[in-house]
Parts: C-alpha cells; sequence; structure tokens
C-alpha cells in the first residue's frame, strides 16, 4: 500500500510514490521513488535516465535494463483509476508487479 504524488512544474510534473513493499518471502520494507513525467508522457528516473513512454491510450511500453527487459502495460479503462502492471523477466530478474492508482477523494 502507498501513495503517489504528481506536482506540476514549468516542463511536466514530478512524481514520488512511497509506501510498503510486500514481497514474498521477506518482511515489508519501506520504498521510495520519483520520476519526471515530460508533457509527451516520457519518464525519466531522477537522475536523468530515460525509463519509458507511457502509451496515451493504454498499452505496453518496454524499458530495457541490461541484463533484464521490463513490460509495462497501462490498463486507463476505469479512469480516473488506472492499473499498471511490469513484467520483468531475466538473468537476474523474474516477477510481475501490479500497481492500482485510485484517486484520492477530496477531504
Amino acid at each position: 500500500m502507498g501513495k503517489a504524488e504528481w506536482t506540476p512544474t514549468a516542463d511536466g510534473l514530478d512524481y514520488i510514490e512511497t509506501g510498503t513493499l510486500h514481497m514474498e518471502g521477506a518482511p515489508p520494507m519501506q520504498a521510495e521513488r520519483r520520476y519526471r513525467w515530460t508533457r509527451d508522457l516520457s519518464v525519466y528516473f531522477d537522475d536523468g535516465r530515460f525509463f519509458h513512454k507511457v502509451p496515451a491510450f493504454g498499452g505496453r511500453t518496454p524499458h530495457f535494463c541490461d541484463p533484464d527487459t521490463y513490460v509495462g502495460t497501462y490498463d486507463f479503462g476505469e479512469w480516473p483509476d488506472f492499473t499498471v502492471s511490469w513484467d520483468v523477466r531475466g538473468p537476474r530478474k523474474d516477477y510481475q508487479m501490479i500497481s492500482t492508482f485510485t484517486r484520492r477523494a477530496d477531504p
């Protein structure tokens, strides 16, 4: 369970996700990740490296992180709620991660 926040900037959005990561066979751990989203839906790691491009209407997007391959799938069918799944395969990693984003109700 976690929280994702997008904050407008001059050239797009800063994104930060925080929460607790649960993995089978391991104790829960605190997690945090930051990205920069640009207006053309390109996503960059916080150090400026390109990560992937979000398909505007949903669908698949690849990312190669030598030697492993990540294939993300965006599903906007329940907008404004949406799901992103990542299938990760390679010699070092083999897992699927699914994140469901639900807009927080205004207080």
